[in-house]
């Protein structure tokens, strides 16, 4: 059996952009390098043929730190002398994907969730686009979590296998995560008499994620004397910046309700998804909200363009365009007919996004069928 190494930064993108291809997969012996396990991860590691290695791979602005994890991968890789490296997200990639370039490991994939110079502009997006270039010119294959990622990959002119899944995403969604059909008919139906409109957003208090985006838009519709609920994940309130934090909205009530696990709930109560991001990987948020009959606005930007259909199950506005935006809301708001088209276009067309339409996909291409 052959011997595969996948570097992830961070627990909770293991747990759901990885584990479930690595659980499904029958044909290699799984190690997965984190720097700092947990405990969760152990016990479901021990009940697979998972094993799990505290490793620390970032690259780091301190040259001796970076020495000392080369040094510690260059050991992994001797220990464990993998066919095939997988280093997912370009944050983490670049030393796992040189060192394995070092040794000529057979197989090294890139697993791209997200591509962040697209996020950024002038001197920081061309730093970052060159980033980029090197980790596809040291890997041999890559992944892409879209279509669109995938072509923007293809723009940069290396030459390389770049898969992506489809219609997209890095593993799908598993069934528990997705609202029974009755649910979501319910919540459909009642759409009609229900007072005002109920928004989730999930993410960071950044500019590149939009969050300032979304105050600024809510500030445009509070204006408009649209009554609106929205419940932000991710974060809690005193990581706004301080002007953000007592918008005094009249109208719009916001609740922070700062990092949850299990987020169906939620999603079965809320309306729409919005997510005005300036860069995304693939936007799962909007997925998730998919997947529990909810409309959905984002950014027309690579990742997102993946699950969002305009005029089908919600609208794409340029990145920054918080008049478009307001727009969009206001139209959701007025007229109830579209709302409901969208939520319930939107709940039938996550169903090709199911973990096993997607792991398998993944598991082809990384064990070459």
């Amino acid at each position: 059996m052959k011997t595969a190494i996948h570097f992830v930064y961070g627990v909770v993108a293991c747990k759901n952009f990885v584990l479930p291809i690595l659980l499904s997969d029958r044909c290699n012996s799984n190690i997965i390098c984190l720097e700092n396990p947990a405990d969760e991860l152990d016990s479901i590691a021990s009940s697979s043929r998972l094993h799990v290695e505290e490793l620390n791979f970032r690259t780091s602005l301190n040259p001796l730190r970076n020495i000392k994890n080369i040094a510690e991968l260059f050991f992994i890789l001797k220990k464990y002398k993998p066919n095939t490296i997988v280093a997912h997200m370009s944050t983490c990639a670049f030393l796992p994907l040189f060192v394995s370039f070092i040794l000529q490991t057979e197989s090294r994939i890139y697993f791209c969730h997200g591509a962040p110079y697209l996020g950024y502009f002038g001197i920081k997006r061309l730093i970052l686009k060159l980033y980029e270039i090197s980790l596809l010119l040291m890997s041999n294959k890559v992944i892409a979590v879209s279509p669109s990622v995938a072509n923007e990959l293809r723009l940069l002119g290396v030459r390389r296998s770049i898969f992506n899944t489809h219609p997209g995403s890095s593993c799908g969604l598993p069934n528990t995560k997705y609202a029974k059909k009755l649910e979501v008919d319910h919540k459909i139906k009642n759409i009609y008499n229900k007072h005002g409109l109920d928004i989730i957003y999930v993410g960071r208090p950044h500019v590149r994620k939009g969050f300032y985006d979304l105050l600024n838009i809510l500030k445009i519709l509070d204006r408009d004397k649209f009554d609106i609920r929205v419940k932000i994940f991710g974060f809690e309130e005193n990581e706004v910046k301080g002007k953000y934090r007592n918008l005094n909205l009249q109208n719009i009530n916001i609740q922070y309700m700062g990092f949850v696990n299990y987020m169906r709930r939620h999603y079965v109560d809320a309306d729409i998804v919005i997510l005005p991001s300036h860069h995304e990987g693939f936007g799962y948020a909007l997925l998730e909200g998919a997947a529990a009959g909810c409309a959905l606005v984002s950014s027309q930007i690579a990742g997102p363009d993946a699950v969002v259909f305009p005029s089908r199950n919600g609208f794409l506005v340029d990145a920054g365009d918080i008049e478009n935006y307001s727009l969009v809301i206001s139209k959701y708001y007025k007229n109830r007919n579209i709302l409901c088209k969208h939520m319930k276009f939107s709940y039938n067309l996550s169903k090709r996004y199911s973990e096993k339409n997607i792991v398998g996909q993944v598991l082809n291409y990384l064990n070459n069928k």
